[in-house]
């Protein structure tokens, strides 16, 4: 557990990904801090439903008359003329409970907004490196559960009308991002679009919102298992090509990476190689997929295609590995 906890912070600083992360997490807590203070000063002209759905994040009277407080004293100031934007500085705060207490529903509020796994937010069997790394990722679908689902799903059940709208924005948001990604990888996937009918939709959006993060990911692997024969009895378009095998798909990318490696050597060996067997060897590659380094990859790739004589989207010529 120490090895790989050690692993995964270092590998998260090399690829930037906890910078991004954090940096992700301080917006959305400036966000939720100035809509915290513009409700906390009219605290006194709020309805009892708005100070019921502040209780719910931990924003009580103690903590909206202090940070009134706190403005009068000058420790609150405003950053902008129109007076929208606000910097609080909880280290000069006169009271230390309250900044104590305002620091925990902001990072709570980031955490619930920026979903991440975490210990509050995945089961205890799932915590710790060791744990993620037998899920192969899928630790974020169950903290989407915890952090998305669930508390929806209770909104829903009060009769919560933002609830319903936060919905219909995910499943929005859901077949963008189906178009968007469609866009990115070809124009296989984005002729796939116009044959879409209304069932491809909505699988879309329900796949792509994260709204079912439990049940989505089972099916689909299943379904890339069985070669899309899943999608066909549901009337759907096939998303995709099959893999070479099916590891990736059932247990994660790890287990599929032994595979990967001893079809790219026996394919190099007998000099069937071809544009997907070079795809193979690009992903294989640390960091391939980096901004930074991308086009030094693709510089590679290239290379390669020459070297083993692979047209694009074809086979290669049959060559002695000794050639």
């Amino acid at each position: 557990t120490r090895f790989t906890d050690a692993g995964a912070k270092g590998l998260m600083r090399a690829t930037m990904l906890s910078e991004y992360t954090d940096g992700g997490k301080l917006f959305v807590s400036n966000l939720a801090q100035n809509e915290i203070w513009r409700l906390s000063k009219n605290w006194d002209k709020l309805t009892p439903k708005t100070k019921a759905k502040l209780a719910k994040i931990g924003v009580d009277e103690y903590i909206a008359k202090g940070m009134q407080e706190e403005f009068r004293l000058g420790n609150i100031k405003y950053l902008d003329n129109k007076k929208r934007a606000i910097a609080a500085d909880w280290g000069t705060w006169s009271d230390k409970d309250l900044a104590r207490r305002f620091s925990q529903v902001l990072f709570k509020e980031s955490e619930r907004i920026l979903g991440s796994p975490n210990e509050m937010t995945s089961p205890l069997w799932a915590d710790g490196q060791t744990a993620k790394l037998l899920l192969q990722f899928r630790s974020f679908s169950l903290a989407a559960h915890q952090q998305i689902t669930s508390p929806l799903a209770s909104d829903m059940r009060q009769g919560d009308l933002i609830a319903y709208q936060t919905i219909a924005t995910a499943l929005m948001m859901g077949v963008m991002t189906e178009v968007i990604k469609a866009a990115i990888t070809g124009d296989d996937a984005w002729d796939r679009l116009d044959d879409y009918t209304e069932m491809d939709w909505a699988y879309a959006a329900l796949d792509r919102s994260a709204l079912m993060p439990l049940i989505m990911p089972v099916f689909n692997g299943m379904d890339t298992i069985g070669k899309g024969k899943l999608s066909k009895q549901m009337g759907r378009t096939p998303r995709g090509r099959p893999g070479r095998h099916a590891w990736d798909t059932a247990l994660g990318p790890s287990y599929g990476l032994a595979t990967d490696m001893f079809s790219l050597v026996s394919e190099i060996v007998s000099g069937d190689f071809d544009q997907r067997d070079l795809r193979t060897l690009r992903r294989l590659l640390p960091f391939n997929n980096l901004t930074l380094i991308s086009r030094g990859v693709d510089a590679l790739e290239r290379g390669a295609a020459d070297a083993f004589n692979v047209p694009a989207g074809g086979r290669s010529k049959q060559r002695k590995i000794t050639q």
